[in-house]
């Protein structure tokens, strides 16, 4: 026992010293900024629907805050992209940074505002939220092939290896600033002033955010988006993403709704509710070390089966969890489980697609998993207003159960043409 310990010490000692000297690399303001973008979605992203509850929104409302946003930013940017043919990625990416910089300028002052118009709030946040998240989806496939052409093809798994490390670690860090600002109580300040504080902080992340991109090599690469390519990716691929559709659509049952639940049904403080959440992110860390540590013989569309099953139906544990401790045990779990999903995913996605298909091939992706969420999410304010009348004990054992029988079918699903082998898992193991 003392000797495998031992091994395994060796070994993340060997893994820290090896992401020392890659965060020393010429991919360092890459690294950055994958801290910082992460740092953004835990101090500014993960309070979205707390800000919406604390302006006066509804727990369904709050929910619906969530995910309308990002239907209406897939959509802008399906117009946008065929009017973008010759910018180039690069500029694209950085420009898309500038309008989450002007989003959260608005965030600012209207947390600085003291209206009490429900209405008025709700679609202020709608256009204010949209306007972000058009700026992260419009950048994610450019970003995907510009990260491409920066990458020598040998380093591939290393670079994702500790890209997701960074992400972890910035997501947590945003969380306990974002949690801390929230518990500090001045006399002055309400909290919708301590919010504008949040966005403050999460403008200079995006300001240097800002910063490591200009410092990256300008990509050759312009955006050439097709709808025509796109519906033959769906094609050839349309079992992956029906299946896919499907479960994404049974997560956001309740997803959406679980912010709202904790902070006005369970009445957790704003404190408690960061540690819950960086709770799910301490997990994925904790996978993202054992699977280097272990060598996991799984193709990445087993990989990310496993971990949607032992993840789905994690949630109708929630209302059985009657301490602040058992809600951090359940999301640091859930974050266990969802770090085999992502690791798959990226697997599949960054290493398989074709660069000439990549931004057709993610943007559909994000497409159909934004229509998805967006129908889950609008099926379960349905069902939490008029089948359980918010009796969200049974709202989160019937979306538990439906979300493990919609991820079932992704143990027989081999239909991306674009799918790597078993092989490719053990060198990801290898990276470190």
């Amino acid at each position: 026992m003392n000797r495998q310990l031992l091994i395994i010490q060796k070994r993340i000692t060997h893994q820290w010293k090896s992401d020392y000297y890659s965060l020393k690399s010429e991919l360092k303001y890459s690294y950055f900024e994958a801290f910082l973008s992460s740092f953004i979605i835990g101090i500014a992203e993960s309070f979205f629907a707390a800000f919406a509850i604390e302006k006066g929104m509804s727990t369904i409302q709050s929910g619906l805050l969530l995910s309308m946003p990002p239907i209406v930013a897939i959509i802008m940017n399906l117009l946008i992209n065929s009017h973008m043919q010759r910018t180039s990625v690069s500029q694209k990416v950085k420009r898309n940074v500038l309008l989450q910089i002007f989003s959260m300028l608005g965030l600012i002052a209207f947390s600085a505002t003291l209206l009490t118009n429900a209405s008025f709030s709700f679609w202020t946040l709608m256009g204010l939220y949209s306007l972000y998240w058009y700026g992260h989806f419009s950048s994610l496939p450019a970003w995907n092939l510009w990260i491409s052409e920066l990458l020598k093809t040998d380093r591939g798994h290393d670079y994702f290896t500790l890209r997701t490390r960074m992400i972890q670690l910035g997501v947590i860090t945003g969380l306990v600033c974002g949690g801390a600002i929230l518990q500090w109580n001045p006399p002055t300040l309400n909290h919708s002033h301590l919010f504008g504080l949040i966005f403050v902080t999460a403008l200079l992340g995006l300001l240097l955010k800002y910063y490591s991109f200009h410092k990256h090599q300008n990509s050759t690469s312009v955006v050439a988006f097709s709808l025509q390519k796109m519906r033959k990716i769906f094609s050839q691929n349309k079992i992956f993403f029906s299946t896919y559709g499907l479960f994404n659509g049974s997560l956001f049952l309740s997803t959406p709704y679980v912010t709202g639940y904790l902070l006005t049904i369970r009445h957790t403080s704003y404190f408690q509710f960061m540690l819950i959440t960086a709770a799910l992110f301490a997990g994925k860390i904790m996978t993202t070390y054992l699977i280097n540590l272990k060598k996991f013989p799984l193709s990445p569309m087993r990989l990310m089966a496993v971990g949607g099953m032992f993840g789905a139906p994690l949630p109708l544990l929630w209302p059985f969890c009657t301490t602040i401790e058992s809600m951090y045990v359940l999301n640091f779990t859930s974050g266990m489980s969802w770090a085999l999903w992502e690791i798959g995913l990226s697997l599949i996605f960054f290493k398989n697609i074709p660069a000439k298909d990549k931004i057709e091939t993610i943007t559909l992706y994000n497409s159909v998993g934004i229509a998805t969420q967006m129908i889950g999410t609008g099926i379960g304010a349905l069902m939490i207003k008029y089948v359980f009348q918010y009796n969200y004990t049974t709202v989160f054992i019937f979306a538990g159960i439906i979300r493990f029988l919609c991820v079932l079918p992704f143990q027989k699903n081999k239909s991306l043409s674009f799918q790597p082998q078993a092989s490719d898992i053990s060198n990801f193991n290898k990276a470190s």
